[in-house]
């Protein structure tokens, strides 16, 4: 069955500052949202809360197979999500991270898994060596083969190419390209190349604030700028 991630009217307040409002989207399989803004847009904290890690202050955040709506637990079960920190074990190698996880989530033929998943990231010859070691751009594949391992129904990227070489951004850019069509992407970024590579739908979110997704063939780049340069001058004035 199909899946559907909804956000419905999400806010969120701390203190004084709003650093959401009203945030509403419905995305299926086969979607790539790409969230532009600036640092301190708002960003991560809307994908901690499609994560279902943090608590919006109004809206709601839902998760359907069909028709029928996940709890929580099963919900989170269905993601994959890369954030700033790459969640890994540095004291364990590449493989023993890989298969934790994948023995985690029961994942069929968990050996077979992370052997694929380390190929596609170019780091099978590095199988055996201890995370702690790698640099940043490896670092962060393992962080997107981890996210990968359960084959989530929605995967969720925070800044993933922020401070990998090109080579490292064409391997990750790869491996997210992989079987797109059958899981939700949710991507924020604050680069409008490397975001607009691969995404259908995109949202301008600027102080919390934003004017909802719309198809990236509706706009050019250029024209997609000058609204986010407007949604930018709305959202300080």
């Amino acid at each position: 069955m199909s899946i559907r991630l909804t956000a419905d009217g999400v806010g969120k307040t701390r203190g004084s500052r709003k650093t959401l409002r009203d945030v509403t989207f419905s995305l299926e399989a086969g979607q790539h949202l790409v969230v532009f803004g600036s640092n301190g847009a708002g960003k991560t904290t809307l994908l901690r809360i499609l994560a279902m890690l943090d608590k919006p202050t109004t809206g709601t955040v839902a998760v359907y197979e069909g028709e029928s709506e996940l709890d929580a637990v099963e919900a989170r079960a269905r993601m994959g999500f890369v954030t700033h920190a790459p969640q890994l074990y540095l004291d364990l190698t590449a493989e023993e991270n890989l298969l934790l996880f994948a023995r985690l989530y029961g994942v069929a033929d968990a050996p077979a898994r992370v052997t694929d998943l380390l190929d596609a990231v170019g780091l099978l010859h590095r199988r055996g060596d201890v995370v702690r070691g790698f640099s940043r751009g490896m670092t962060q594949r393992m962080a997107i083969a981890r996210a990968l391992v359960h084959d989530p129904d929605i995967l969720l990227l925070d800044e993933v190419y922020s401070g990998l070489d090109p080579k490292g951004a064409e391997v990750v850019r790869s491996l997210v390209r992989r079987d797109a069509e059958h899981r939700i992407i949710v991507e924020v970024s604050h680069d409008f190349e490397s975001g607009y590579a691969d995404c259908t739908d995109v949202l301008l979110l600027e102080r919390g604030r934003t004017e909802g997704i719309m198809s990236r063939d509706a706009l050019t780049p250029d024209a997609m700028r000058t609204r986010y340069r407007q949604l930018f001058e709305g959202a300080t004035s």
